[in-house]
């Protein structure tokens, strides 16, 4: 008799019942002492909070955002939405952003917004990050920055270039689970260019 695994993935949020039914199978009644049945419910629970091809809000034309881009109480209904990957357009984009149409003075910093429902805080134990990033990015949760990459310290603007040149580059970090309310959450992230001619 071996053991039997059963890894549930991509649970929607929710409660879930599990049931099962153990059996001993060595014919004699109340005398095996070998059934056993456990349980472990720490890694079924996966909720993927902004899945891979979502639609983002998105703002490619070369201004200054500041820092209220970022926040929840910013209005963003004037930007373009689209799903992702997006990009330049090198062939692997669901959407093409623009950059200025001069392909040597391209735009530095493109920003991107993306709301998401978090039900039931109490259920979230990590909050992982997986970014595909090309090259340096700053990420927001609620307003408050999260987590960056390929960028220097200190303060970020809308010129300020990646450090290195990251040519999709795919990232995992853990973040702060606290930045989370329940209700609508914010997710933003402003991806800076290098250089002007990157691509």
């Amino acid at each position: 008799s071996s053991p039997f695994t059963f890894i549930w993935t991509n649970v929607p949020a929710g409660a879930h019942v599990i049931s099962a039914v153990a059996r001993d199978n060595d014919g004699l009644i109340g005398v095996s002492t070998d059934v056993k049945f456990t349980v472990n419910s720490g890694n079924i629970s996966k909720i993927t909070l902004v899945p891979a091809g979502s639609t983002w809000k998105y703002l490619d034309n070369r201004t200054d955002q500041d820092a209220a881009w970022s926040g929840t109480n910013f209005n963003d209904f004037s930007w373009t939405n689209g799903p992702a990957q997006l990009g330049y357009g090198e062939g692997d984009e669901a959407r093409v952003i623009g950059y200025g149409g001069i392909p040597a003075n391209k735009y530095i910093t493109t920003y991107f917004r993306k709301t998401f429902t978090v039900t039931d805080l109490g259920l979230v134990t990590d909050l992982v990050l997986q970014l595909l990033i090309d090259d340096g990015a700053v990420v927001y949760v609620n307003g408050t920055e999260a987590f960056r990459a390929n960028l220097p310290a200190g303060a970020i603007t809308y010129t300020t270039p990646a450090s290195a040149a990251w040519e999709n580059n795919s990232v995992r970090a853990t973040l702060d689970k606290s930045l989370l309310v329940t209700g609508i959450n914010l997710i933003a992230v402003e991806v800076h260019q290098r250089t002007a001619d990157s691509s």
